[in-house]
């Protein structure tokens, strides 16, 4: 089983994110565009399936790729970002007058956003969706379009990290893609936070390999 773990393109940082369901912007748009042509030119017959978070910065990447792709989106709300309650898609300016200093990493483990969800009950949201998709034990390859916090999450639990919302998180770039491989029982990260410039150089130099076979150098 392989999973492609895709961070929705960009939306604006001036609001806060979690529930928010803030667009995407102009260079978010033109990130999900790419990530939906990579994956055209990536896969050919393979069986795919796409999951996607239905807020909506993760949704509009997630309809870009179903387009090009040819294939329908399963929305699951486990992959939702954590949910921030009162602050969900509110300004930073906002924020910081109705709730200063309150951050995701200055939150007590076990406590939660103003009508909202705490850090622990976000990890086990995620760990258990995991656990669930695990399960399925399937050939398929699985697009998942989330957030940065969720990809984090599965990336401490699969690096056998213990996570917490005070823990330094990987860089999970926008639009970027994580993949990770799923076999007889253990799963690994093949690659993480893969950017448009990253997978540009990698093309590159695979072109260029392949040139250099075709010489027989």
């Amino acid at each position: 089983m392989k999973i492609y773990l895709i961070r929705h393109g960009e939306d604006s940082s001036c609001y806060r994110g979690g529930w928010s369901n803030n667009p995407l912007t102009n260079k978010g748009v033109e990130q999900a565009r790419f990530l939906a042509s990579y994956f055209s030119k990536e896969f050919n017959e393979e069986k795919i399936k796409l999951i996607s978070s239905d807020i909506k910065r993760a949704s509009q990447t997630s309809q870009y790729i179903s387009e090009k792709l040819g294939i329908p989106i399963v929305y699951e709300k486990e992959i939702r970002e954590i949910n921030n309650g009162e602050l969900s898609g509110m300004s930073n300016e906002e924020a910081e007058k109705k709730y200063e200093g309150l951050y995701f990493n200055t939150l007590e483990y076990g406590e939660k956003y103003p009508k909202g969800e705490s850090p622990k009950e976000f990890y086990e949201r995620v760990s258990n969706y995991l656990d669930k998709l695990l399960l399925k034990k399937s050939d398929d390859t699985y697009l998942i379009v989330t957030h940065g916090g969720v990809i984090n999450i599965i990336l401490y639990i699969v690096k056998g990290i213990k996570w917490s919302n005070k823990s330094r998180p990987f860089t999970i770039d926008s639009g970027s893609i994580t993949l990770l491989d799923y076999n007889s029982d253990e799963i690994e990260v093949v690659f993480e936070n893969w950017n448009k410039k990253r997978i540009h150089l990698m093309e590159d130099r695979k072109k260029h390999n392949d040139y250099r076979n075709v010489r027989g150098e």
